[in-house]
């Protein structure tokens, strides 16, 4: 269950028990910090980023997108973010406690991150769209880090976001003379991957040392998905031309300036093919607008049966963008050699018809046109996407 701080009620008396609930947190912090970390650590499993107080998500969730309005008055979305590691923090520019609190340990941590913060993503989401306005929500940041994000909206729609997260607040109904009221609200921070996926949230009071600590444990994935699905070097490939699905011939040069990733399957293929193809379409949507700048392209193994006008008709059953190619089966199975690409043709039916055994596994080039790396068959779309987002990025 999410932590929630209930703030007092009267402002004069708030500001002396917030003092001395300083000094009460700060004591029973030094006393018991070792001990309920190793309480949390002792039952999270071993993706738990060492020393650090965090819930693990595991599996990862994903986040559904959404958009509301920044801090610059402009249209903002959670796929923005893609590509950088996320910490996300619901409250209100009002709070006399959690919220400036938490920000402050931000700021700090962003600080122990180095050069690491410039891949992370630091972003504060208000609770109370009713009084925090992009104009307050901004000038509540500048006290802070001016690198740090604001978003804000309807309550009723920031409610809705904060379902995967369970956020909970509520607006206390006691009002000072000046018509102010305080927010009861989820305390917790949460960490949404490069991917999108909600990994880790943080409890109020977690220090900046240990924050620090868990996103560069998320941050190295990428170290992980490069010594998975990468080379160690790119290979470089010959260069091919096709037949595309739009009866024109094109070569594999003609991809060049955009990373492309490739797979050998055919138009009958009555699993792998539909399969790969449909989680093509969900590594496009996790690149969001990077996407436009990605090839995603099949090429038929089976040229007799696979007509241009057939591959466009399959293709575009899954999205209008991705591209087909179609050829002589021996000019593919020559052009498959620089893959290990194996296919081969099964004993046709009563009716003509026949399967085709075939390499299952899709292949990155590079925007040099060069060989980058392999991804097996049903690795995960987000491993796919935050394997391009290095290329992307590099």
């Amino acid at each position: 269950m999410n932590t929630v701080i209930r703030p007092p009620q009267n402002k004069t008396v708030r500001y002396v028990v917030l003092a001395l609930l300083t000094v009460s947190m700060t004591l029973t912090t030094i006393i018991t910090f070792s001990v309920t970390r190793d309480f949390l650590t002792a039952r999270l499993n071993d993706d738990t980023p060492t020393g650090s107080v965090a819930r693990v998500f595991q599996p990862p969730q994903r986040v559904p997108d959404f958009t509301l309005t920044s801090h610059r008055n402009e249209p903002i979305s959670l796929s923005d973010f893609r590509g950088d590691v996320t910490v996300l923090f619901f409250g209100y520019t009002h709070c006399p406690d959690v919220c400036p609190t938490t920000l402050a340990d931000f700021r700090q941590a962003k600080q122990a991150l180095g050069d690491d913060a410039d891949d992370v993503r630091f972003v504060f989401i208000s609770v109370d769209g009713e009084r925090d306005s992009w104009i307050a929500v901004q000038e509540y940041l500048r006290h802070f880090d001016d690198d740090f994000i604001g978003m804000t909206g309807d309550p009723a729609e920031v409610r809705r976001i904060g379902e995967p997260f369970g956020l909970f607040f509520a607006y206390l109904e006691e009002y000072d003379a000046f018509g102010n009221y305080l927010v009861d609200h989820t305390a917790s921070s949460f960490v949404i991957d490069r991917a999108g996926r909600l990994r880790l949230s943080f409890a109020h009071g977690t220090a900046p040392d240990d924050m620090a600590a868990a996103l560069r444990r998320i941050l190295a994935e990428d170290n992980d998905l490069r010594e998975t699905f990468l080379f160690d070097e790119p290979r470089p490939l010959d260069d091919f031309t096709l037949t595309n699905h739009l009866g024109e011939a094109m070569r594999l040069s003609d991809l060049r300036g955009r990373p492309t990733l490739l797979f050998f399957g055919y138009t009958h293929c009555p699993d792998i093919c539909p399969t790969t193809l449909s989680e093509f379409t969900v590594v496009k949507r996790e690149l969001g607008t990077a996407a436009d700048d990605v090839n995603f392209v099949f090429v038929s193994v089976d040229g007799e049966r696979d007509t241009p006008a057939v591959i466009a008709d399959y293709i575009g059953q899954f999205d209008a963008d991705f591209i087909g190619m179609t050829g002589v089966p021996d000019d593919v199975r020559a052009i498959g050699e620089d893959f290990n690409l194996f296919f081969e043709y099964q004993r046709a039916d009563v009716n003509g018809d026949y399967l085709v055994d075939h390499s299952a596994s899709s292949f990155l080039i590079g925007a040099d046109g060069q060989f980058y790396g392999a991804f097996p068959y049903q690795t995960l779309p987000e491993d796919i996407a935050a394997t391009l987002r290095i290329l992307l990025d590099s």
